[in-house]
């Protein structure tokens, strides 16, 4: 099959395209099926038939749309869930790791510079910016060191509790 781009070829293409379009435009229905090379379709008139089957096809629609908002939902609601335990379990840890690092220095000996009792406590470690609002407590006492932290916000990771003995 040869193909021609001769201009006689292009007019006739867009003649067949321009009939099809002002056919389709101007709401003409035809009695039977149009050429295949001008669209091809039955042209369908309002008969019940033709209202029965949009009428199912919406039903069927609407039902699929509930089917797939009744099994997303619970997703999106778990991966949410998921995402404020993860966050609450990453902030525990970085808590953990900072009290452990800091007791483990109290207890070596730096604990001699704090007067007895219960006071803040101020951490070096760069890794307490990762941390939610909340503060640091020490608590020296004659034989033992404490250091805790405790969130300012609830469900962050809960406090963080490290005693050790001192001589």
């Amino acid at each position: 099959m040869v193909i021609q781009n001769s201009p006689n070829s292009l007019r006739s293409c867009l003649r067949i395209v321009a009939a099809d379009v002002r056919r389709r435009t101007a709401g003409l229905s035809l009695a039977k099926t149009p050429p295949p090379h001008v669209g091809g379709y039955r042209a369908s008139g309002n008969s019940r038939h033709a209202f029965r089957q949009r009428g199912a096809l919406m039903v069927e629609l609407i039902v699929a749309m509930a089917i797939l908002t009744g099994a997303l939902l619970p997703i999106a609601y778990s991966i949410t869930s998921e995402k404020h335990i993860l966050n609450a379990s990453y902030q525990r840890a970085v808590a953990m790791e900072i009290v452990d690092g800091e007791i483990e220095a109290l207890a070596a000996g730096e604990w001699r510079t704090f007067a007895p009792g219960q006071q803040e406590y101020t951490v070096r470690a760069r890794a307490a910016a990762n941390l939610p609002p909340g503060r640091f407590l020490l608590t020296v006492a004659t034989n033992h060191v404490k250091l805790e932290w405790r969130p300012g916000l609830k469900d962050h990771g809960g406090p963080v509790v490290r005693e050790a003995m001192i001589k």
